[in-house]
């Protein structure tokens, strides 16, 4: 296991980024890998400003349905469109069992 999070950490495969920017706080770019669902999940649930995902649209939808199995939460709407410019926008929609209910932005870069 030690070998793989060398490879993944010096090789020259791009990983997904999370960017997280909070007013208060300020930006934070935290790298991710498949077994960091938590992490994203954390950010997910937390009153932020916005996310940034710089990655693949799939790695971004693995992540998602990885969490989906951990929390057993059910995606109402996860779509992705066009903002303005260039940029991806994806809108996630996801309820929980205790009918809490998670409706975020994620811009794709």
């Amino acid at each position: 296991m030690r070998w793989m999070k060398l490879l993944e950490r010096y090789s020259l495969v791009k990983r997904p980024t999370l960017k997280v920017v909070n007013p208060r706080v300020g930006t934070c770019i935290i790298p991710l890998s498949q077994d960091d669902s938590e992490i994203f999940f954390q950010y997910l649930t937390n009153k932020i400003h916005s996310l940034y995902f710089e990655g693949t649209e799939g790695q971004l939808t693995s992540i998602i349905n990885k969490l989906k199995e951990d929390q057993g939460f059910t995606i109402q709407k996860m779509k992705t469109s066009i903002g303005r410019g260039r940029e991806k926008l994806m809108l996630l929609h996801l309820k929980f069992p205790n009918d809490v209910e998670i409706r975020r932005v994620i811009k794709l870069s």
